[in-house]
């Protein structure tokens, strides 16, 4: 999840700051990871005239992300968002209930929800580019 907040998710992000920002191929990028038991599903959603380029400028980004670290200020800001977002995430019942359904589907320990805050401010900058190695299977294009 931290991985997909440093690429993109959010203003902030790598996609959202260079495809949209700098080189204007788009009015919104975005990437999101869905979780499951077998394989999850990672997705990178926008639209634009310009093909050949979009494709090549998300290619570029997710090499980046396999292969370099993010930056200190790229990292900062998503695991401060995490954190801090955490909160508005079981305001209502409704809220409560998925995080209990995931807890329950993926066998998480019983305090995973209460240390999860601080599970998020332990991971470390080096922690994320092992973490995109192992789950995103690039295909030579």
């Amino acid at each position: 999840a931290m991985f997909n907040r440093v690429l993109g998710q959010g203003t902030a992000s790598r996609l959202f700051s260079d495809v949209r920002e700098t080189l204007n191929l788009t009015y919104n990028i975005n990437s999101s990871v869905a979780p499951a038991k077998g394989v999850g599903v990672f997705a990178i959603r926008t639209q634009s005239q310009k093909v050949s380029e979009m494709v090549n400028a998300i290619f570029k980004h997710i090499d980046r992300a396999v292969n370099e670290d993010p930056t200190e200020k790229e990292f900062d800001i998503a695991k401060s968002g995490m954190a801090q977002s955490f909160p508005l995430e079981i305001e209502v019942a409704g809220q409560i209930a998925g995080k209990v359904d995931t807890q329950i589907t993926y066998g998480l320990a019983p305090d995973y929800w209460k240390t999860y805050r601080d599970q998020v401010l332990a991971v470390q900058r080096t922690d994320l580019r092992p973490v995109a190695k192992k789950n995103i299977h690039q295909v030579p294009v």
